[in-house]
Order: C-alpha cells, then structure tokens, then sequence
C-alpha cells in the first residue's frame, strides 16, 4: 500500500511501524518499486498507471525508502528480496484470465474502454517487471540491536 500514500507520507509510515513494532520485533513490507536513476523523474511528471489507473499513486524507489525510515525512524532495511521476475508471470496470468472471463467482465457493466485499459495496464506492468523497468521487493526492516 506504500504506493498508494505518496512520497510526503514515507516518513509517516515508517514512524507508525516503529512505533507499534515490538521490542525486537521485525517488519515485511511488500512494494512495487521504480529504480533509483528514474525516481527523480518518475516523481516529477506523472506517467500512464497514475493518470488513468490509479490516480494519485507514487511508486517510490529503495532509495527513497531507505532514506525515509532512517530519517522518521529507527528502522534499517535488513534485507531486499526481489520478486519482480514472479510478478511479472503474475500479471501474465491475470491478463489471461481477464481474456479468458471477458463475458463475466462485460456482464457486470465495464464497457470496452475498461478492458483496453485493464489489459494495457496489465500488458505493460508484465513487460516492465520482466524487464526491470520496474522492481517488486519484499523487504525486512528492523530496529538496529534486533536479530533479523
């Protein structure tokens, strides 16, 4: 949900989840990342995915990350599985699926601009993530002095 908050609420989170973390404790945060050499660009102008999907998104980078929960709190970045290869066969496998249930979809309502929409979302998240335009990481934070 990191995506969804925006880059002025990283602080807010990070500080929220050292703040209910329990002593010792350990965090997963799962997000879709932009690599750091776009991040300052990709901020800045917004692209397809924010304008016509999800409005009001920010797909922040490690970097960004990194650097808000140092700053808003005490928790480090312990460790960064990447996922992005799975993701991608992920999203082949919904856009699939849409094309398969295409009825289903157009019986509950959704007119055909939302399908070219859906399926050039999907199509494009696919080919982003098997490229690497696009990073999907599980990360480990915890306080520093905590066995991860």
């Amino acid at each position: 949900m990191i995506e969804a908050i925006g880059a002025d609420q990283f602080g807010a989170f990070f500080a929220t989840i050292d703040r209910v973390l329990a002593s010792g404790g350990r965090a997963a945060v799962q997000t879709i990342l932009v690599p750091e050499q776009r991040w300052a660009r990709y901020r800045r102008t917004p692209d397809w995915i924010e304008r016509y999907v999800f409005p009001g998104c920010l797909i922040p980078s490690l970097e960004a990350l990194t650097h808000a929960a140092a700053r808003h709190s005490r928790l480090g970045v312990y460790g960064v599985a990447e996922i992005g290869e799975h993701y991608a066969e992920t999203l082949r496998r919904w856009r699939a699926n849409v094309h398969e249930r295409i009825d289903d979809v157009r019986r509950l309502g959704y007119d055909r601009r939302f399908e070219r929409t859906w399926d050039f979302y999907l199509a494009f998240c696919e080919a982003g993530f098997r490229l690497r335009a696009l990073r999907d990481a599980q990360l480990l934070l915890a306080r520093p002095g905590s066995t991860v």
